[in-house]
């Protein structure tokens, strides 16, 4: 099995593509060690109620990296349903989540911004013609 030929995969996989301009500098104060950043895809699907995959993250360590600007970006992480496929999701949200780290104190996670979106779907792979190009 090749786990790169999407003919083999038992799972279903999307690549999303996003803009991010966000300005988190307001954040950091005397007892701010770091930000950590990251961007969740959330989903319901049939059998599965609440689904959270995170799709990127990044350390922000001082103000100048708090400034972030992203265009056309792709997930950093596999999106993938537990169902193994993504058919009867109907929508999804992305969240923006920041996590102050504090030097001294209760670390916490605050929620951004979050935004819907539509999961896209492959076109239905022909099982015969898979299964002979698996074979090759």
């Amino acid at each position: 099995m090749d786990p790169f030929d999407k003919s083999s995969r038992s799972a279903e996989y999307t690549r999303l593509t996003f803009d991010v301009d966000a300005d988190l500098s307001s954040l950091f104060n005397w007892n701010t060690k770091l930000l950590f950043t990251y961007i969740t895809a959330d989903f319901s699907a049939p059998g599965f109620d609440t689904n959270r995959v995170v799709v990127w993250d990044r350390i922000i360590r001082n103000e100048r990296q708090a400034k972030l600007r992203l265009r056309r970006h792709h997930n950093k992480y596999a999106v993938r349903n537990f169902a193994q496929t993504f058919e009867g999701v109907e929508g999804a949200n992305l969240t923006l989540h920041v996590n102050p780290v504090p030097y001294l104190g209760i670390m916490y996670d605050k929620p951004v911004l979050s935004i819907p979106f539509v999961i896209p779907r492959a076109p239905p792979v022909d099982k015969a013609k898979a299964k002979a190009k698996a074979k090759l």
